[in-house]
């Protein structure tokens, strides 16, 4: 099923599977997205990671064509969706995996110049802050 986000004044598709996650209602996230997407764009990052990204929602709408994108899910059903959805917007520099955000953070040396957790995340916390 592929649905459409509305970022204030601009629409995303997003790519979504029988057990991929996303809110019922559009209003809320798409707020919440945009603002993040301020925010992101306000700091001059080239690299993100995003931790927990389910279908890659928050990394998605963050991401412009210039950044380096990484988005790490456990849930093999809604991280295959989302290089599907960034194919869509035309990224080009992104990376999706099926791996436990936890260890994927602290196991590498190399960090990003932001990493994105889209709370509430049960296991999120001091571990993959810690390691980053």
């Amino acid at each position: 099923m592929v649905i459409l986000e509305k970022a204030l004044t601009r629409y995303r598709a997003l790519d979504l599977g029988r057990k991929a996650f996303s809110r019922p209602t559009r209003r809320w996230p798409s707020r919440l997205y945009a603002a993040t997407r301020d925010w992101v764009r306000a700091l001059n990052v080239g690299s993100i990671w995003d931790l927990f990204c389910g279908v890659g929602s928050f990394g998605l709408h963050c991401a412009t064509p210039q950044m380096q994108l990484t988005g790490i899910e456990i849930n093999t059903e809604a991280i295959t969706c989302a290089p599907r959805s960034a194919e869509m917007l035309g990224l080009e520099k992104v990376s999706f995996a099926a791996l436990d955000s936890n260890v994927f953070a602290t196991g590498h040396d190399a960090v990003p110049d932001l990493v994105l957790i889209n709370p509430p995340r049960h296991g999120a916390g001091y571990r993959p802050a810690g390691g980053v």
